[in-house]
């Protein structure tokens, strides 16, 4: 899986990334994926209630 106009990988989670949301919101759509570095690796929450 690689990042595109439908997909974003993020590390954490940030209210900066409410950004990402509304765009898809606004286009066709889209995932976007929190704990993922930005070639699709998986490195986990370290706090999952704070996210």
């Amino acid at each position: 899986m690689m990042e595109d106009l439908r997909t974003e990988f993020k590390r954490e989670w940030s209210r900066e990334h409410l950004r990402n949301v509304a765009a898809f919101a606004n286009t066709d759509g889209g995932t976007l994926y929190i704990g993922l570095a930005d070639d699709g690796t998986p490195i986990g929450v370290k706090d999952i209630e704070k996210a």
